[in-house]
């Protein structure tokens, strides 16, 4: 598929998502309409980079250190990057990581905020 025909479908996405559409399928003219409601003002803007962040656990691993370990590099490319970490929030917090997933999804930032409690109360002898 060419990158005009890409373009055309995209088009032609949006378009469709703004018709009202029976069936209660949320699309673009739904949300329009519900932030129209609340007092949300429309805001032309362009989609400059996509983000996603994948975090997994090493079942069996054990970190023997009672200080963090700085963060260890497994592999790196332009559009991904893969690293081994003892605190995943501070990674995220102290700018470690150059991607702005973290910075700019607050979905992002409660998930690792409560696997990372979840994890710490485990840890923690009662």
């Amino acid at each position: 598929m060419s990158r005009g025909r890409q373009a055309e479908e995209r088009r032609r996405s949006v378009l469709q998502s703004l018709e009202q559409k029976p069936g209660g399928n949320i699309t673009t003219y739904g949300v329009k309409d519900a932030a129209s409601r609340l007092g949300g003002t429309e805001v032309d803007c362009t989609v400059e980079f996509y983000c996603r962040t994948f975090i997994f656990e090493f079942p069996g691993s054990q970190l023997t250190s009672d200080e963090p370990v700085a963060p260890q590099l497994i592999t790196k490319c332009e559009s991904l990057k893969a690293v081994v970490v003892s605190d995943l929030p501070a990674y995220f917090q102290d700018g470690h990581s150059e991607f702005p997933h973290y910075a700019i999804d607050i979905s992002l930032r409660h998930g690792v905020e409560r696997v990372y409690r979840k994890e710490a109360e485990q840890r923690t002898p009662p």
